[in-house]
């Protein structure tokens, strides 16, 4: 799982697929999503890598009941991190960011 500026520091490089080598696999949540959505909505072309080469996990109930809970207690944490780190700690995944 990677958060939004990891993920768009590599898409804007163009070395996005060095990820996916490194990890095999990458997964973006949902609010990852909705983060990256905004410099698309502003003319920029490198969320599409993202889109095309992650994976998005969608999050189970109890997941986003321990998100909203941890969302209050951590108000400085970006909202994709938490909840990228809710689904690393209920699923067992790795957690790539540059903020933690």
């Amino acid at each position: 799982m990677v958060d939004t500026d990891i993920a768009s520091a590599f898409a804007k490089s163009g070395h996005f697929d060095a990820m996916i080598k490194l990890f095999e696999s990458v997964g973006i949540t949902p609010r990852v999503y909705e983060e990256l959505l905004t410099p698309l909505e502003h003319g920029y072309e490198y969320p599409k890598e993202i889109f095309e080469n992650a994976k998005l996990v969608t999050i189970s109930d109890e997941e986003q009941r321990e998100y909203l809970r941890l969302k209050e207690e951590h108000a400085k944490i970006g909202k994709g991190e938490v909840e990228s780190i809710v689904v690393c700690l209920k699923r067992g995944f790795l957690f790539s960011s540059f903020d933690l």
